[in-house]
């Protein structure tokens, strides 16, 4: 619409004609949090456009790089209303008393989350509302989207945190990635990770193969700069956030270890593990003398001479 008001930090303004409605004069004195369920902006903000079968709009979409302007502040978007029936809103009228910000998020289901650069450019927005509208910047104006109506929505969005930015009293200072440099045997995903076709797509979102949720192993052919290429052909990041080598290593100082594998943990006469001499519950710690390499894996060698496994799923260092 002509002579749309948005905030003075936005990016651009997308310029597709969204579901909007009048504020019947009442005053703004709410921000609501969304989050996209979604890894791409433009499919979340055709959901918006009149006439479109939705029925949903934001005023702002923000990502790692942009603050979007979609509906003018001026304007009543879509975004908190309720669905009928269950679903009645905890406040009145809540569409035309707030503000709604859609946030772009960094990972799928089930966490959804969104990138520090986001939380960046939200706690920013969020702050030049409040100042210019004179709305007190706490958790009782700025809410999540679950706050006002029975939705899942804002996903992994952590409002207090976004308040704490909005207030200055915490920033978010990416972590400078760090990668491996060298091709264990086997790695496991300590979050959600994806797997893609070609290493040039990995982190992209495009061209995903499989998902492999926490804890999972994968087995690892040879390392291409930042990406692991796994024995069935895929590819995955290096990056030591997201996975991890899945045995200690002999050089490492560990003194004792705890059994952390749901179904407990086998001690062995010999490093092959062919004869099994004992089994222990899960949270059963033991001292360590050493680690010893066995082939690609290792082992944890004990006092008495036995062994157990030295995988990091299965026996986890304590100190």
């Amino acid at each position: 619409m002509a002579g749309e008001k948005f905030s003075k930090l936005i990016t651009s303004v997308n310029p597709k004609i969204m579901n909007s409605s009048s504020r019947n004069g009442i005053k703004i004195d709410r921000i609501v949090i969304h989050h996209n369920a979604s890894t791409n902006k433009n499919v979340a903000m055709n959901t918006w456009v009149a006439g479109g079968p939705a029925n949903t709009s934001a005023h702002y979409e923000v990502t790692p790089t942009e603050i979007i302007g979609c509906v003018g502040e001026q304007y009543a978007a879509w975004h908190c209303g309720g669905t009928g029936g269950y679903d009645v809103p905890k406040m009145a009228n809540p569409n035309q008393r707030s503000i709604g910000i859609e946030n772009l998020n960094s990972t799928g289901a089930p966490h959804w989350n969104i990138a520090d650069g986001t939380y960046e450019n939200l706690a920013k927005l969020v702050a030049d509302i409040c100042k210019r509208y004179g709305i007190p910047l706490d958790r009782k104006h700025v809410l999540g989207h679950n706050e006002v109506t029975a939705t899942a929505c804002p996903g992994g969005i952590d409002v207090d945190k976004v308040v704490k930015m909005a207030k200055g009293q915490i920033t978010t200072k990416p972590k400078k990635a760090e990668y491996f440099n060298w091709t264990p045997y086997r790695i496991y995903a300590k979050k959600q990770v994806a797997a893609y076709a070609k290493a040039s797509q990995v982190g992209s979102g495009k061209n995903v193969k499989k998902i492999y949720k926490s804890k999972a192993v994968m087995e690892v052919v040879k390392l291409e700069g930042h990406r692991f290429k796994l024995i069935d052909g895929t590819y995955v990041t290096a990056n030591k956030d997201y996975v991890n080598n899945l045995y200690y290593l002999p050089k490492s100082k560990i003194k004792q270890v705890r059994s952390v594998a749901a179904k407990g943990s086998g001690r062995y006469d010999d490093i092959k593990f062919n004869h099994k001499n004992a089994h222990f519950p899960k949270g059963t710690y033991f001292d360590v003398v050493k680690i010893v390499p066995y082939g690609k894996a290792s082992r944890f060698l004990l006092a008495n001479g036995d062994y157990i496994s030295a995988n990091k799923l299965v026996n986890k260092m304590v100190k």
